[in-house]
């Protein structure tokens, strides 16, 4: 029975470690739900989402070479034609949003086309590449006019937080944490409540057993009524690992913070800059 207890709290030690290892190397949100879904956020389609990946020895290197990359991505999408130029101009972000914003001119034999692009977020991780070296997997996001013109912009932000609608959701133990990106967290908080019920069960039937043998065989009654004793005392520590662990679960979708997200709101009030053949200047668009 001693062994019985102790290795179910080593094998509960053991998930909540697993977890805690998990959930601290989690993807951010929209790395893990891709350009699509992203996508389905907006409220116009003057603009699109786009991630572009570098891989490179050194993580500043990647972070200057993500608007090179963007730009062809772009002349990919958009089929320009001929050997194009890229200049970059920086615009710096309005009192709203201070995410930096590029204008991007492709000038090539047949014409200029002009494209904007606001930088969101980003994300990278540190690996091991076949060959034995280590660099950086880097990404980063970005909304992109759709055609060669001022996109409407949406208003663009990051958070951790996820509101109440996890803690809704972990009535069922470890949905809650999965919601929030924390995949191996969620799956190690069912596990673990999977755990404590099957411990339940298994020592109230032992318990049951044994009780029913102490009554048909008095003649061994003290030796049962030890081992009633001993699986009953197993039991209401299951009983109480189970509560603790769904007391967690409910906690933790509360006050855990999920893998970082990009929350899109459409915006009333919208000033763009414009630029094309024939004019040069700044479009306000009002979205009712």
């Amino acid at each position: 029975m001693k062994r019985f207890v102790i290795g179910w709290v080593c094998f509960l030690i053991s998930i909540s470690s697993f977890a805690k290892v998990l959930s601290c190397s989690s993807k951010t949100e929209w790395m893990k739900c891709g350009e699509e879904k992203l996508n389905l956020k907006r409220s116009n389609f003057s603009y699109y989402f786009k991630i572009v990946k570098i891989s490179s020895l050194d993580l500043e290197t990647a972070r200057n070479q993500r608007v090179n990359q963007l730009a062809i991505s772009i002349g990919t999408r958009n089929e320009l034609s001929g050997k194009a130029i890229t200049e970059i101009e920086t615009v710096h972000g309005d009192n709203t949003n201070s995410k930096e914003q590029f204008k991007l001119v492709f000038s090539n034999n047949i014409g200029t086309d002009v494209f904007f692009a606001k930088y969101i977020d980003d994300y990278w991780e540190y690996i091991s590449y076949p060959d034995g070296s280590k660099g950086y997997e880097y990404y980063a996001l970005f909304a992109v006019s759709a055609s060669p013109n001022a996109p409407i912009y949406d208003e663009f932000s990051t958070t951790r937080s996820y509101g109440l609608k996890p803690l809704a959701m972990s009535i069922v133990p470890g949905w809650g944490q999965m919601y929030k990106g924390s995949t191996g967290k969620g799956i190690a908080i069912i596990a673990a409540e999977v755990a404590t019920i099957g411990g339940i069960i298994f020592t109230e039937n032992e318990r049951a057993t044994n009780y029913s043998k102490m009554i048909s065989q008095p003649q061994y009654a003290k030796q049962y009524k030890a081992r009633v004793d001993n699986y009953e005392t197993a039991r209401n520590c299951c009983i109480g690992a189970a509560i603790a662990v769904y007391v967690y679960n409910l906690i933790d979708a509360i006050v855990a913070p999920g893998a970082r997200r990009v929350v899109v709101e459409p915006r009333n009030l919208q000033f763009s800059p414009m630029a094309s053949a024939e004019l040069t200047g700044i479009t306000m668009t009002y979205n009712f």
